[in-house]
């Protein structure tokens, strides 16, 4: 039921940002199987330098590498200090819109959820810790060059992601209003 309350949400959310203008992605109808696909990339950093592509499970329909993984509504963070990332390549310079929400499922641990431009950490756009049965919607704008990448991020509370710690999180970009 929660994913579909979540699905609903954001139908509405991505209707309502392609009445205002164009959209130029989200995070379900853009998901694919394949890398690059849409603009999106699926990855392992593990926050300095080294990055990984996750690998596609046809059977779970989904990105991993060990623990963690990417599918159509969300992600689960690994179990160690490092992060889950679903990369979007823009495809042009200008503002962004970046709306969207996260939920932790039940009896979860906690998970950190991070938005950055590139990759700097020292300047994130959004970030938000999540406890068990915790959401939080989101509405922010960024400054982008062609070729920049927007990287949403998923780690568990205190760097590790082994209890539980699925969680919904869906979002879309468009122009900035």
């Amino acid at each position: 039921m929660l994913m579909k309350s979540l699905f609903l949400a954001f139908v509405v959310l991505s209707s309502a940002l392609a009445g205002a203008s164009e959209l130029y992605s989200d995070s379900q109808t853009d998901f694919s199987q394949e890398q690059g696909a849409n603009g999106w990339r699926y990855l392992y950093w593990d926050g300095v330098n080294k990055t990984q592509e996750l690998e596609w499970q046809q059977e779970t329909r989904k990105w991993a590498l060990g623990d963690g993984g990417i599918w159509i509504g969300g992600m689960h963070p690994i179990s160690t200090k490092a992060y889950i990332v679903r990369e979007w390549t823009c495809p042009e310079s200008g503002s962004v819109q970046i709306e969207g929400k996260g939920e932790l499922f039940l009896d979860a641990a906690g998970v950190t959820l991070i938005i950055v431009r590139n990759y700097d950490m020292d300047h994130p756009l959004w970030t938000k810790e999540l406890d068990a049965n915790q959401s939080e919607q989101f509405s922010i704008q960024a400054t982008v060059a062609k070729g920049d990448t927007l990287d949403f991020m998923i780690v568990g509370k205190d760097g590790v992601g082994i209890r539980n710690d699925s969680t919904a999180w869906l979002f879309a970009i468009s122009p900035a209003k």
